[in-house]
């Protein structure tokens, strides 16, 4: 992928993250997950890591421009813990493909189709 389109989705993403913040100051006593994204020939992928945390206590909500990881935590320390996943312009958000492995929520999105 060319350098000039990653530096773009990553203008994007950060934009983004700016006008979803506000979804974090909400949850005060929640923990925010440090989400990394790469670029894939057919969209993009978030990987979550969510350490300690069993499948069943992940729930992730998608909209146009965001999907929002929640995840409960019991142990070591309880905790709720909340991730941003960006959806930049020309990307789909649904239908995403969400994969749970290794302590790590995988979430890819395709890009949207060409009109």
């Amino acid at each position: 992928m060319r350098p000039e389109l990653l530096a773009e989705i990553e203008r994007e993403i950060e934009r983004l993250r700016r006008r979803h913040a506000a979804v974090l100051r909400d949850r005060p006593h929640a923990e925010e997950v440090p989400a990394r994204w790469a670029a894939e020939a057919s969209g993009l992928c978030w990987f979550v890591p969510l350490e300690d945390v069993v499948e069943a206590d992940i729930d992730v909500e998608i909209t146009r421009e965001v999907l929002i990881v929640r995840a409960h935590r019991s142990s070591p320390e309880p905790a709720v813990l909340v991730g941003l996943l960006l959806v930049p312009p020309g990307y789909d958000p649904e239908p995403a493909v969400i994969r749970f492995a290794a302590e790590t929520l995988e979430v890819r999105i395709q890009r949207r189709a060409a009109r």
